[in-house]
Parts: structure tokens; C-alpha cells; sequence
């Protein structure tokens, strides 16, 4: 008998560990739910509708703005071009050319970047010796 009740007690434990509590409570619920992610602060990738390779000479820098503004052609003539820059951005050309603070006014530049309408996001940045 002692063994009956005691065979009864397990299988009602176990049965109670498997299925979880009788009720859910609000703050259960709140925890299975998937939380939002967070807001980005960066700005929403630029799908190419057209990408374009720009090569010219650096004049303007904006470092709070993440742009670069180049200008192809004979002085009289140039045009020029607004290139933003992004963390997903890729420098080449010398091993300390890594980043925007590395650019300078009067650099030469190759810039292969993703073009919608007239916003041009910068995707790879050669800098031409």
C-alpha cells in the first residue's frame, strides 16, 4: 500500500514538472514574448539602383556628416559629386588609409558606390597615388 501511494506521489510530481505551472500569469507571458530589436541609429542601407565608380580629387571633408566631396575634371569644367560614407565602408590603398579621419582635401580618390537617384553611398574607397 505504502509503495501504491508512493508510486502515485512520483507520477503526479513528474507530471507537474512536465507540464508547467496550472496557470500563466502576465509576466510569464512577457517573458516568452520576442522582444523588439533595438533602433538602429545608423542610417537604412542604399539599395544601388545604379552602381557607379567616381574618381576625382578631394575637396571637402564633413567627418560629422560621414561625407566626402570629390571633383572630377578640369577645374573650370568639374563636377562634382557628394559621397556618404558608411561603417560598412571598405579604405584600401596604403595600410594607415582605414577610415574617413584618414582622408584629406586634395587626395585623389576611386570611389565604387551605390547610386539612388542622386544620393551616392560610398562601398569601396581606393585612394590613387
Amino acid at each position: 500500500m505504502i509503495r501504491l501511494v508512493l508510486l502515485a506521489l512520483l507520477g503526479l510530481a513528474a507530471v507537474a514538472a512536465f507540464a508547467g505551472p496550472a496557470r500563466a500569469d502576465s509576466t510569464d507571458v512577457a517573458k516568452n514574448e520576442t522582444p523588439s530589436p533595438a533602433p538602429s541609429l545608423s542610417a537604412a542601407p542604399l539599395r544601388a539602383s545604379h552602381p557607379t565608380t567616381i574618381e576625382g580629387s578631394v575637396v571637402a571633408v564633413d567627418f560629422t556628416k560621414y561625407t566626402i566631396t570629390l571633383q572630377s575634371g578640369p577645374t573650370a569644367s568639374a563636377k562634382k559629386w557628394d559621397v556618404n560614407v558608411s561603417p560598412s565602408t571598405t579604405f584600401q590603398g596604403k595600410p594607415n588609409f582605414t577610415s574617413i579621419s584618414d582622408v584629406r582635401k586634395g587626395m585623389n580618390l576611386r570611389v565604387t558606390a551605390s547610386q539612388k537617384g542622386d544620393d551616392y553611398l560610398a562601398q569601396v574607397i581606393t585612394l590613387v597615388r
